[in-house]
Order: structure tokens, then C-alpha cells, then sequence
């Protein structure tokens, strides 16, 4: 019996049926594709070289060749980007025109915040004293990084970036060739030498040769010994020794 009195009447062996009961029918799940907005499709990563660091003036031999020249001078690259770049075809050069002519690096792949140095002994890239400009270009000689600097007063003071690789330029950094950038710092040990090296002009190469060669070579070298000015005093002097002149040479 039902709950108003009714008889039940079951269908055993049967399909179940009802008289008042209504079927529902069922909505089938709905599966939609999202469709792409325009500028929605993600870039590539390109490659992002930079110049890092250069000095423009050396009092040190930096490239550890046992003497100390313009060929100290360094260039500094590095790679800023989240991919690695080949710097086949990529060049090095100082302002347009001037008396460097233009290197092409190697085929040698930088990883991402890698660094790689460039030595004046390598590239023949010789910057100026009296202020040049240092450029790098890609493969198809479009400038990608360049910086310009003025007069340089003092050897061994690098350019750099700070922070290092993606900072702004600093004009009074202390040179780190393959390191992390600073403002301090403490020389390397140099190689031993052949004790036959000439000692560093300290004049600009931006003068005449003729006059650094008479400044620079022979007697003119020992002029920047400080016990010629410091230690005998303004008015005394000091003799030359030599034996082509019946005459004595002094410095006073």
C-alpha cells in the first residue's frame, strides 16, 4: 500500500514503469574552444649583447704577456639576454673612422649573464687617450651598444656597468677583465718578466710620437722617478752618469 492507501503493483521480471512520474531528459556537457586574441601570441627571446666594460688607458699588464702597453687595453662584452648567442660576425670598433679598424669576434657562444674579454693584443683595437668611442655591432653592422668617453688623465680606470652587465656607466671603476663589476679592488700578481722591459710611458699616446719616443726612451724614462723631484730636493741635483760627453749631465 502507498502512503494515501493504494495498492502497489510491482513489475518483477519487467522494465519499471510509472504512471505520473515525468522523465527529465539530460543536457549533454557543452565544450567550448577559447578563442586567441589578436597580440596574444608569445614572443621569442631574443639575444641582448652588451658592452660590460672597457679601459681605455693601462698602467698594468693586464693581459699577462710580461710587459705592460697600450695592447692591456680591454673591451668586456657580455650577454644580457634569457638565451645564448653566437658572436660569430659580431665586431668591435672604436668611433667611426678613427685609426682602429674594426675586429670580428669569434664563433664563440655566450650563455645568459656570460662574460667574454677582448685584450687591444687581440683585436688591434687601440683607444684613444683624448676620448673615442667604443662600439659593438652585430652581424649586419647595426650598432647594438655603444659608449663615448672624454679625455682620460689617468691609466688603469675602467668604464663599467653597475650593476654589473644591466647597471648604468660608471667613469671611476677599478678594471675586472672577466669579473663581476666594482669600484675596488686590488691588482693581480703580474707574470715574472725578462727584466728587459721598457719601462711605462705615462704620457698620452695622443701626443706625436717623436716627442714620446724623446720623453719616453733612454734618459727621458727616468724622469718620472720620483727621487729625482722628492728625494735631493728642487735645488740639487743629480748626476748622469755617461761616457760619450766630457760634460756631466745632471738633473736639477
Amino acid at each position: 500500500m502507498d502512503y494515501g492507501g493504494q495498492l502497489i503493483r510491482g513489475t518483477p521480471g519487467y522494465d519499471n514503469w510509472a504512471v505520473s512520474v515525468t522523465a527529465t531528459p539530460t543536457k549533454a556537457p557543452v565544450t567550448s574552444t577559447p578563442t586567441r586574441r589578436p597580440g596574444s601570441v608569445v614572443p621569442t627571446p631574443t639575444a641582448t649583447v652588451v658592452i660590460n666594460e672597457f679601459l681605455p688607458r693601462a698602467g698594468f699588464d693586464w693581459n699577462q704577456d710580461g710587459k705592460v702597453d697600450v695592447f692591456d687595453e680591454f673591451i668586456e662584452i657580455a650577454n644580457l639576454g634569457p638565451v645564448d648567442v653566437n658572436l660569430a660576425g659580431w665586431k668591435l670598433d672604436d668611433a667611426a673612422g678613427q685609426g682602429s679598424n674594426p675586429y670580428t669576434l669569434p664563433a664563440k657562444t655566450l650563455k645568459p649573464g656570460e662574460r667574454i674579454v677582448f685584450y687591444a693584443s687581440q683585436t688591434n683595437v687601440l683607444l684613444s687617450d683624448g676620448g673615442d668611442t667604443v662600439r659593438l655591432l652585430n652581424p649586419n653592422n647595426v650598432i647594438k651598444d655603444a659608449r663615448s668617453y672624454s679625455i682620460v688623465k689617468v691609466p688603469d680606470v675602467s668604464w663599467c656597468r653597475l650593476p654589473d652587465i644591466n647597471g648604468s656607466w660608471y667613469a671611476d671603476c677599478f678594471p675586472t677583465p672577466n669579473q663581476r663589476n666594482s669600484r675596488t679592488g686590488e691588482v693581480p700578481v703580474a707574470p715574472p718578466g725578462t727584466g728587459l722591459e721598457e719601462p711605462l710611458c705615462l704620457l698620452p699616446d695622443t701626443l706625436p710620437e717623436p716627442f714620446r719616443q724623446a720623453e719616453c726612451n733612454g734618459f727621458g724614462a727616468d724622469m718620472w722617478q720620483s727621487m729625482y723631484w722628492d728625494v735631493l730636493g728642487w735645488f740639487k741635483d743629480f748626476i748622469v752618469p755617461q761616457n760619450d760627453s766630457k760634460w756631466e749631465t745632471f738633473v736639477e
